[in-house]
């Protein structure tokens, strides 16, 4: 009886420790070896193993899995224009124009002797641009039109006006005029650079929130303007680099420049478990197909 019952259990033990085994050297074949084997020259089928073999292709068919299926551009730009992401971006933004310009600059140039340097180069870039303005007004020939008009009526209605010519005007104002214009020219530098430079340290004081405030352009206005800003700037990044941002193409070179172990490492991180439950299967099936072998 005893060795009845070893001889029927032994087809059911042997199917269920074969399947195990068949099952365990197909999920190892996935992944071995992991370079090929070459005997007389030839390579040995199967090697190297399924995946260190298939690699690029996996990696092909994952990136246009990942960029055609889960992550397109579009869906990028969803993500870019969603509105939680934008609320903390003009958050941000808020954050940053709140904070007094100095604090900003020396943050940025992490130095004080910096921003005296940039403090004198936009002095004397805004004294330049002011003495042009004056330059184009030519305020001598202002400066002589006043003084004729002003002259003229001053005199109007008495009776020396009529022995005042407007060549006699002309000699008297003119000079002056372009005295003026000159003293302006040589010397009007002097006098407005000092003023420029303290309006700038004026500036560097208050926040760009304020300074917009003060120029009429109030919190609301600013948030419309900046979420404008932002989304037409989102959109237009992705309308000019989007061509460039080729998800498909970043996703395979990472995985074809990934070596062997760590992609077996990965695939191993997502699928062990049902990896482990194919190989236990193979020795249920083993098993059962050994039990149905004693009854037929």
């Amino acid at each position: 009886g005893e060795m009845m019952t070893l001889q029927m259990l032994a087809g059911p033990i042997v199917g269920a420790v074969i399947g195990y085994f068949t099952n365990y050297i197909a999920v190892k074949m996935l992944f071995f070896p992991k370079k090929e084997i070459r005997l007389f020259g030839k390579r040995l089928p199967f090697t190297p193993g399924a995946i260190p073999k298939g690699k690029e292709r996996l990696a092909g068919a994952i990136g246009n899995v990942v960029a055609t299926k889960l992550v397109t551009k579009a869906d990028i730009l969803e993500i870019l224009l969603g509105e939680e992401l934008e609320d903390q971006i003009i958050h941000q933004l808020n954050l940053w124009l709140a904070k007094n310009i100095h604090t900003d600059l020396y943050a940025m140039t992490k130095s004080e002797d910096q921003i005296d340097q940039l403090r004198e180069q936009l002095t004397q870039y805004i004294t330049k641009e002011v003495m042009g303005a004056i330059d184009q007004l030519e305020i001598g020939e202002v400066i002589a039109k006043e003084a004729k008009e002003a002259i003229k009526e001053k005199a109007g209605g008495k009776m020396f006006a009529m022995f005042i010519s407007d060549s006699l005007i002309d000699s008297i104002t003119e000079p002056i005029a372009q005295k003026a214009q000159n003293i302006v020219m040589e010397k009007g530098a002097d006098y407005i650079r000092p003023q420029v430079e303290k309006k700038i340290v004026e500036w560097e004081n208050i926040s760009i929130l304020e300074a917009l405030e003060s120029a009429g352009i109030g919190k609301e206005k600013l948030e419309e303007v900046l979420r404008a800003t932002y989304e037409k700037a989102v959109k237009a990044a992705m309308e000019k680099f989007g061509s460039k941002f080729d998800l498909r193409s970043i996703i395979e070179e990472k995985i074809n420049a990934m070596d062997v172990n760590e992609l077996e490492s990965l695939v191993l991180t997502v699928m062990k478990k049902e990896l482990d439950v194919i190989v236990n299967l193979g020795a249920v099936i083993g098993l059962v197909l050994g039990m149905i072998n004693l009854l037929i």
